[in-house]
């Protein structure tokens, strides 16, 4: 199996977790040709397209590859004619040298709700603000930094730190449909609270009130909160790590991956 890594400005989220495929020896990894990611399994193999941006402004187009044709698998926002794939948070590694540490109880979660994250850009920012959400959890903090090359108040560790102290963790529409925040609740055992409609699209979806909440607005978010018994957040807790486990850890978003090709 070879993964061919695109070239793109960053090197984290997908390029982070392919770096950590090579390095648990179930794949070798390649500098592609162009700024798509695709994944070959064999020599005779067509090239199945790894798509791991959060729009579809852009779509390859090469004479060995065609949409409509070949297998393209979509992480984020989905293509027709593609097919839902996996997610990921911003940095593997550290969500999973901190998963060593166990995942805390909801007697040791000292925050019963929050939300922490930023607006860098305007459709961000129209996602985020349509109501006034500050009312639906116990602590929340939107860090509105347009443009800003600099916009997280944290550090990615400190977040990470500061939402496994939550029972339940806000989920605001983003840049794309999926925001790297979700997953990183998810692993966590942060039950989520999904806002909008279009967070869902993977090979093996969610299910709500057994891995998450949903809200219209914010007085449905705090009175869902507030319904939901200790024992039905440690089932969900319990079935958030699970699925993190079976689709968007080291190991388990590989084996899901060729789930996918292989079928």
């Amino acid at each position: 199996m070879k993964i061919y890594k695109g070239q793109v400005a960053w090197t984290d989220s997908f390029q982070e977790l392919a770096d950590c495929w090579h390095e648990a020896g179930l794949c070798e990894t390649i500098r592609s040709i162009d700024n798509f990611s695709w994944a070959v399994v064999s020599k005779d193999a067509r090239a199945t397209l790894l798509h791991e941006y959060d729009r579809l402004e852009a779509i390859p187009s090469r004479g060995t590859w065609d949409i409509h044709s070949d297998l393209g698998l979509f992480a984020n926002a989905q293509h027709p004619k593609g097919k839902p794939w996996i997610y990921w948070p911003r940095h593997i590694k550290q969500v999973t040298e901190l998963l060593k540490e166990g995942i805390p109880s909801y007697d040791d979660r000292s925050i019963n709700s929050m939300f922490v994250g930023a607006v860098e850009n305007p459709i961000q920012y129209v996602n985020r603000t349509k109501f006034d959400w500050k009312l639906a959890v116990d602590n929340f903090d939107l860090n509105i930094q347009l443009y800003s090359k600099t916009p997280h108040k944290y550090s990615n560790l400190e977040f990470l730190k500061l939402i496994r102290g939550a029972k339940f963790g806000l989920s605001l529409e983003g840049f794309g449909p999926k925001c790297q925040r979700d997953i990183e609740y998810i692993a966590n055992g942060v039950v989520p609270i999904f806002t909008w409609n279009s967070f869902n699209d993977y090979h093996n979806p969610l299910v709500e009130n057994v891995h998450y909440l949903t809200a219209r607005h914010p007085r449905e978010a705090k009175e869902k909160i507030q319904q939901t018994s200790k024992e039905h957040w440690k089932e969900m807790s319990s079935n958030c790590v699970e699925w993190f486990n079976k689709n968007c850890s080291i190991k388990g978003s590989f084996n899901t991956t060729m789930e996918i090709i292989n079928e």
